[in-house]
């Protein structure tokens, strides 16, 4: 998936000579592993890897009882050594890989690390596993000739089997996540303390990362940085934990409350319930051979690969009538000229009548070529009849000498019935070629999505003939074009703007440090021929349209295009002005697009964006999220601005602001992946997304992504001076006890990273088609995820809970509730059970904040005093559950929020002797006093509330 699990999914098989039907048989895995060019060549380091694979197959058809790894192909570095036994490619997969090794900075003791973007259900998009994890196999190999004892820590093909079912299927952590406020790794049920998790008795040591006692306040709250740690030596445990998503009986009634990732994310749902519900399970067909080792092959690609495009252009009647063959002449010349790189292979092919007509063999761009390739494109039209079943057969020919994997189709079509498009005996779909389309306006075939999704590929979507969307058939003919290209060799785009130029009109840019090779200014459009077009650069040179760096073509191009080999950083500014006695009129308004596009500079890592869809196919009342990712490097950009801008159908387009926080639509804070759910509908058909990031020193940096890591390596990597004594359930006894106020904990994430010089980014998502629409929505609210109780008091028979939540919107993360609802009860079941039941909390028991609504991700904060109707009548210690439900106007209600829980210590009766709180003799444990007690010489929030 770059963010498109499918395509590799589908290019493995193409490149081990697999049909993609024989791939749906149950049970079988194959993988398409590329190691990153940094990944130094060491001796045994291959043998290492197939000996990873192999342990990990056996792991997992034991875990699971049905699934293996059939089939392994590993992409080495076109940098190693060629062997023998290496096929070659032409093509470099690394970044639709699903497995990547990568290098381990060092780190002796790494971690994999799993790239998750997508919602409950889906798959991840990547597993990162680094070089010192396969190069660990070997000691590993070594201990097991020796009979040596097994290791306290969790060997790399135990992490990969752990991360497995939230890769493959789409499940989150089931355990607490260490350090987290939301997803703590212990909670309290009256006074027993236990460790979070969805397996029933999960049996470990609560301890701080140093070894010393889990601390808890006087009022039963654990502190968030206590850490659990197992004993995973021993291999009845470990594969316990590791069966644990699978095994229906360990998802009990009661898990469902627990504050684990997973129940919060998947709505409670059972994570059993989401894995059987895979094809894995689900199919019935027997496999193909019975389960053994992994078969591995390895590839190599070619050194300085080069990029090879099949243009796959219709030429039928309705391009002319509809007046889209113009804009495809200019858009595809343009694109010749200058957005693919010289080296680049180029092929051109006409489809009309129902045939495939080669204009232009697979051809090396260069200056020359490059000029007689612009006069082939066509500009007239044929009869009507695209069948892109033919195409691609034409393109597979045109590969033959070389091998087809890896090479990028692009079907532009207006074409509203495509033939072909169903046939699934043809061979062209199983050689490896990607396949992207391009929709030309609202007729278009609506197949064309699952088509693209169908062949590893991209969708995009040109809503309407015209300058105004003259940029989006560039940019998505050049998206296409680079989908295989390494981050570093990507055109970067810094600016794209349509400028309405009536009179003389300025626009700034910056370029920032780490960008300025190759860089190109364009403006385009068809009144480029009335228009003067300079440039000013950050030293106040200026360029103009006689200066050597300048192109303007009015003809076949339409363009100004200034070429820049290394452009200075800092701010540039390009002026447009009319021509004096222009065709165009003094007084009229001149429309074109102006596009600011660079490359990475050498030996630096610019700040690059991609951004996806959910799903290319939408059957209403579900909705598309959307996920743009910035990175620079290996590292994240957090803090930034993001927006993507959607075309509809029928309606004007619409923006809406994607958050990196954890809620609604983004799955993990912190990971650089801004998200958000589109749920503007205007209607049944295309919907095109453009996403634009920005950001400066003042709000955006870089800094390691907060990943997610198997938890189940968190726990067994445990202080070495800590001798793990495993316990299901803890007294608050048994814990030190915090003297200080909830207040001072410590921030778990503090804000770090280094900031961000100015920058914008701009980047074509594609497009998704939405089916079944309906004009009443039943989209509702949507669920509230991050009700905590911050912080607890009790003051005689006095309980104050501070709760705080972030709203949610009346569609799922956008607009504003009629109703809030804040509930509690002593029993979490009933919460979801009967929710009208519970009790419910109103404003006249808040002592501060109000439970009036707030627009969606503003911060809800209140301060409860919990009715004395709620305490049992023994005054012992108990537990009470709280949740909020939200309601619209309409009166839709949203699910359940996650469940929060806060206990009180009890009422204790006066004590009348003095010495009756003296400890025992030959106690050495000091206990928790669970009887309310003053703080001295401080004051929580909540003491100075309840004095105010």
């Amino acid at each position: 998936m770059g963010l498109r699990g499918f395509t590799a999914f589908c290019l493995a098989f193409a490149m081990a000579s697999c049909s993609a039907e024989s791939a749906r048989t149950a049970g079988e895995v194959h993988l398409l592993v590329a190691i990153h060019k940094n990944v130094s060549e060491q001796d045994f380091f291959l043998e290492n890897l197939q000996r990873f694979f192999t342990r990990a197959s056996r792991e997992l058809r034991e875990v699971t009882g049905r699934t293996w790894i059939d089939s392994v192909t590993v992409q080495v570095p076109s940098t190693w050594r060629y062997r023998r036994y290496y096929g070659e490619l032409d093509a470099d997969f690394y970044q639709v890989a699903q497995v990547r090794v990568v290098p381990s900075n060092g780190n002796t003791k790494p971690r994999m690390e799993l790239v998750q973007p997508l919602p409950c259900g889906m798959p991840g998009e990547m597993l990162l596993v680094p070089e010192a994890a396969i190069m660990q196999q070997q000691q590993q190999q070594q201990r097991d000739r020796r009979g040596s004892a097994a290791l306290d820590s969790l060997a790399p093909e135990h992490e990969f089997v752990h991360l497995w079912p939230r890769f493959r299927y789409g499940i989150f952590d089931e355990i607490g996540i260490p350090g987290s406020k939301r997803f703590p790794m212990a909670v309290t049920d009256n006074d027993t303390v236990f460790p979070v998790s969805l397996s029933k008795g999960l049996s470990g040591m609560l301890s701080l990362s140093d070894g010393s006692r889990c601390a808890a306040t006087h009022m039963g709250m654990i502190r968030p940085d206590c850490h659990l740690f197992l004993q995973l030596s021993n291999r009845q445990t470990l594969m316990g934990l590791l069966r644990m998503p699978y095994a229906a009986a360990n998802n009990p009634t009661a898990a469902r409350y627990l504050p684990t990732q997973h129940n919060v994310l998947c709505q409670r749902r059972s994570t059993s319930e989401i894995i059987y519900s895979h094809e894995d399970f689900t199919l019935k067909r027997e496999p193909n051979r019975s389960p053994r080792e992994p078969r591995f092959r390895f590839v190599r690609p070619k050194e300085n690969v080069t990029t090879r495009v099949v243009l796959l252009l219709d030429a039928s009647e309705g391009m002319c009538r509809g007046g889209w063959m113009r804009q495809v002449h200019h858009s595809v010349s343009r694109f010749i000229q200058s957005r693919l790189p010289d080296g680049a292979q180029l092929a051109l092919i006409a489809l009309a009548e129902d045939e495939a007509h080669v204009l232009a063999n697979l051809t090396k761009l260069g200056s020359r070529s490059r000029r007689a390739l612009r006069l082939l494109v066509p500009y007239g039209c044929g009869r009507a009849g695209v069948n892109p079943s033919r195409g691609l057969d034409r393109t597979a020919q045109l590969l033959k000498g070389s091998h087809p994997a890896g090479a990028i189709a692009v079907l532009v079509t207006h074409e509203a019935s495509l033939g072909g498009k169903n046939e699934t005996a043809i061979e062209a779909w199983d050689t490896g070629i990607i396949l992207s389309t391009v929709a030309l306006g609202s007729r278009a075939d609506p197949a064309l999505e699952l088509l693209a999704s169908r062949m590893g590929g991209l969708s995009f979507w040109v809503p309407s003939e015209g300058d105004a969307y003259t940029a989006l058939l560039d940019d998505a003919l050049a998206d296409a074009a680079q989908q295989l290209s390494q981050a570093d060799q990507r055109e970067v785009i810094v600016r794209r703007e349509e400028l309405r130029v009536r009179g003389d009109r300025q626009l700034p840019f910056v370029i920032d440090a780490s960008l300025g090779a190759d860089g190109r200014v364009a403006v385009v459009g068809r009144a480029v021929e009335f228009l003067a077009v300079r440039i000013r650069d950050p030293d106040d040179e200026l360029y103009d349209e006689a200066s050597p760096e300048c192109t303007k073509d009015v003809l076949r191009t339409q363009s100004v295009v200034f070429s820049f080999p290394t452009m200075k950083p800092g701010r540039w500014t390009v002026q447009v002005s009319p021509i004096s006695g222009g065709g165009t009129g003094g007084a009229a308004t001149s429309t074109v697009m102006l596009l600011v596009t660079s490359y990475t500079a050498r030996n630096k890592s610019a700040i690059q964006l991609r951004a996806q869809a959910s799903a290319p196919w939408v059957a209403y009342p579900a909705v598309a999220s959307l996920h743009a990712r910035l990175t620079r490097g290996n590292h994240v950009v957090v803090g930034a601005s993001v927006w993507a801008s959607v075309s509809r159908p029928r309606r004007r387009h619409v923006v809406i602001t994607l958050h990196d926080d954890g809620l609604g639509a983004d799955t993990s804070a912190g990971d650089g992946i801004y998200s958000a759910f589109f749920t503007d509908h205007s209607g049944v058909g295309r919907y095109r997304l453009v996403v634009r990031a920005a950001g400066d020193e003042s709000n955006a940096r870089t800094t390691l992504p907060h990943v997610c890591r198997s938890s189940l390596a968190d726990l067994a990597r445990k202080p070495p001076n800590l001798v793990v004594q495993p316990k299901k359930a803890y007294r608050l006894t048994d814990l030190a006890e915090d003297t200080g106020s909830e207040d001072q904990w410590a921030p778990l994430a503090p804000e770090a990273g280094q900031p961000c010089p100015m920058f914008e980014r701009y980047v074509d998502a594609g497009s998704f088609q939405l089916v079944g629409y309906r004009e009443r929505s039943p989209i509702g609210p949507g669920a509230i995820s991050d009700l905590l109780v911050e912080a607890s008091m009790v003051r005689g028979p006095r309980w104050m809970l501070e709760l705080t939540w972030t709203a949610m919107g009346s569609h799922l993360d956008a607009g504003v509730v009629e109703h809030v609802e804040l509930r509690c009860s002593r029993r979490g079941s009933e919460l979801e059970e009967n929710f009208r039941r519970a009790f419910q909390i109103r404003d006249t028991d808040l002592l501060r904040g109000s439970l009036s609504p707030l627009a969606a991700r503003k911060r809800h904060r209140v301060v409860v005093l919990v009715p004395a109707r709620l305490f049992p009548p023994d005054g012992g210690a108990f537990t009470l559950y709280l949740a909020v439900r939200t309601q619209d106007v309409q009166g839709r209600q949203s699910p359940l929020s996650n469940v929060a829980r806060a206990t009180h210590p009890g009422i204790r009766p006066a004590q009348t002797q003095p010495g009756a709180d003296k400890q025992k003799p030959g106690s050495s444990a000091r206990p928790i006093v669970l009887r309310p007690r003053p703080i001295v010489n401080q004051r929580s929030r909540l003491n100075r509330i309840f004095f105010t």
